[in-house]
Formats: C-alpha cells, sequence, structure tokens
C-alpha cells in the first residue's frame, strides 16, 4: 500500500531542447501530459523549484531548423531512460505537434510504472528499447574526441622516408659545345655529373666530368691542330625551385682539373689547368624521376695562355660551355 501512495501524486518535470525551440507551445503539452496522467502533473523544468523531487523527468529533443523530428525520453527515480522517436510532417501544427508530445511523456510515465528500474543493468543494444541517458541536470553529453596522434619514436636515427633529413642522389649525363682554342672550333663532347643533398635544404655538393674534341686553328704548311679536353670537377651551391613553372635550378662553383692533349703536324704536346668555373643549372620538372636538364659554365679567370713546341695558343678570351642531357633522381 506505501507504494501505492507514492504513485498518487507524481510529478513529472519537463526539460525543452534546444534553447530556440518555440517556448510558446509549451504550455499545450504540459496540459496535455497533466491531462493523460491518472494523477498528478506536469510541470517545465525550469519552472519547478530545486527543493522539489520530481517523480520523473522528461527530455524532449527537438531536432532541424523546422522541428519536424523529436525524440522524447523519460525516466523515473533516477533509473533506466524510456524513449520514443517522433516525426512530424509540414502540414502537422506546431500546436499539434507539442500536444502530441506532452501525451507521449504521459504514456512513456505509465510504461516507467509497469517496469521496475534496474540502474545498475546495461543497456539493451535494440534502440527501440529502453537506453540508459545522462540524468537531466547533468552536463550534455560532449562529441567524441579525435584520439591524438601518436608522438614519432626518437630512439631510431633512420630518417623516415619523405622526411625533411632524406638523402637525395641525382645522375647527369648529356652533351657539351664549349670554346676552345682562339680562332679554332668548339669544343664538343660528352660530360656526367653527380650530386648529393637532403630534401628541403637547399645546400649541394657535386662531382663533374667531361670528354671533348676540337679542331683549329690551322697553320700554314703545318695544317690544323687537334685537341682533345678532359676535365674532372668537385664544387658546391645552392638549389631552389620555381613552384609555378615547376622548375629547379642551381648554382654551383667548382675546382676543376682540365688536360688538354694537342696534336700539329704529327707533333704531340700536352698541358694542364686548375681554373675555378661557375656553373648553372635548370631541370624540369623538379619532382620527377627523370628531368630535362640545361645549363651553363664560365671559366675563371677569363683568359689564359697555352704553349706548344711550335706556335703559341691561346684559349678565348670568355671561355664558355652550353651543357645539355638528362637527369636522373632517387
Amino acid at each position: 500500500m506505501l507504494w501505492r501512495s507514492v504513485l498518487l501524486s507524481p510529478v513529472v518535470t519537463i526539460d525543452v531542447m534546444p534553447a530556440d525551440a518555440p517556448a510558446e507551445y509549451a504550455p499545450a503539452m504540459v496540459a496535455a501530459c497533466s491531462q493523460a496522467l491518472p494523477a498528478g502533473s506536469c510541470a517545465l523544468a525550469k519552472a519547478t523549484p530545486e527543493s522539489e523531487t520530481p517523480e520523473a523527468v522528461a527530455l524532449v529533443l527537438w531536432q532541424g531548423t523546422q522541428f519536424l523530428q523529436v525524440s522524447v525520453r523519460v525516466a523515473r527515480h533516477g533509473g533506466q531512460w524510456t524513449t520514443r522517436n517522433l516525426t512530424f510532417t509540414i502540414r502537422d501544427r506546431p500546436l499539434d505537434r507539442w500536444t502530441t508530445v506532452g501525451l507521449t511523456v504521459a504514456t512513456l510515465v505509465g510504461e516507467g510504472q509497469a517496469v521496475a528500474p534496474d540502474p545498475v543493468s546495461p543497456p539493451p543494444s535494440d534502440p527501440a528499447q529502453p537506453i540508459a541517458l545522462p540524468q537531466p541536470d547533468q552536463s550534455p553529453p560532449q562529441p567524441p574526441q579525435r584520439p591524438a596522434r601518436a608522438a614519432p619514436k626518437t630512439g631510431s636515427t633512420r630518417p623516415a622516408a619523405g622526411s625533411e633529413s632524406a638523402l637525395r642522389v641525382e645522375i647527369s649525363l648529356g652533351g657539351l659545345l664549349g670554346s676552345a682554342w682562339q680562332e679554332g672550333g668548339l669544343a664538343r663532347g660528352l660530360w656526367a655529373g653527380g650530386l648529393l643533398g637532403f630534401a628541403g635544404n637547399p645546400f649541394i655538393a657535386e662531382g663533374f666530368a667531361s670528354y671533348a674534341l676540337s679542331d683549329g686553328p690551322r697553320f700554314e704548311q703545318l695544317g690544323e691542330l687537334h685537341s682533345k679536353w678532359s676535365s674532372v670537377a668537385l664544387g658546391g651551391g645552392l638549389t631552389s625551385t620555381l613552384a609555378p613553372v615547376d622548375l629547379r635550378v642551381a648554382c654551383l662553383l667548382e675546382a676543376m682539373f682540365r688536360h688538354v692533349d694537342a696534336e700539329l703536324a704529327g707533333a704531340h704536346a700536352s698541358d694542364n689547368e686548375l681554373p675555378i668555373r661557375l656553373r648553372a643549372l635548370a631541370a624540369w620538372p623538379s619532382r620527377s624521376r627523370v628531368a630535362a636538364l640545361v645549363g651553363g659554365a664560365l671559366r675563371l679567370p677569363f683568359a689564359g695562355s697555352r704553349s706548344s713546341d711550335g706556335p703559341a695558343l691561346r684559349q678565348a678570351s670568355l671561355t664558355t660551355e652550353l651543357q645539355a642531357g638528362l637527369e636522373l633522381r632517387w
């Protein structure tokens, strides 16, 4: 009899969310809920004194900008929540929607009387059945946070693929045309180069080798001079990428060893020199494994002379070289 006497005057508090729901229809919801209850009354949670302990609490969760969907949740004595989802159409008047919600709250309160609450039992997996939810006076559930990205391990010194410290290796092959002796023909030949650097670092080191032939000048009674030019060089410099045109450029300063063999009328002579050379290169595209390469070189100092057992020879006052080829990257 004590259990029956408690149920004679239940009080149901209703909390409506979100805050921008049309509050002018809330009295119709409360009135419909109170009329449908066999005993007691319903009231809005914000109008209920904090000292009063309700028999049941209800959450009314409107969804969408037109308030056509609503989730009604009721819990008794802090037990499990009973949920009912309602969907309306645009033809349903707002007053009728809120009245239906009030009747649904009263129906769920009655269902809660028939089922003894079991606050420690796990919620069923079926979404149509009662589910356990937080009490309305608690803070709303927070959205799940994205798991923090794991920090990279610091024990390994080997750089990851594609990292800024990845070693870059490039091999270049091509042909050349360059200055030779004054009043003689151009030197033509082949060249090869290698480059080392690190991704994201503009500083590079490189090596270079070439072999070329030249004819001329021609001397009376002696004939034409034929020369062979062999070069090796080591150097370094800076590189950068011009993103709008996908072009990579490099500027290099090289210390060169150059050996020349000359033949005139069956006589041979050779000489060595150690010039400094400034070289510029451009490769396109900048990110592929294979790229077209073009460049130029300028010998420093500008002029130099060489002599043989016969006529005196002088190199061109401005010794330049044009290079073109392919670049292979790893």
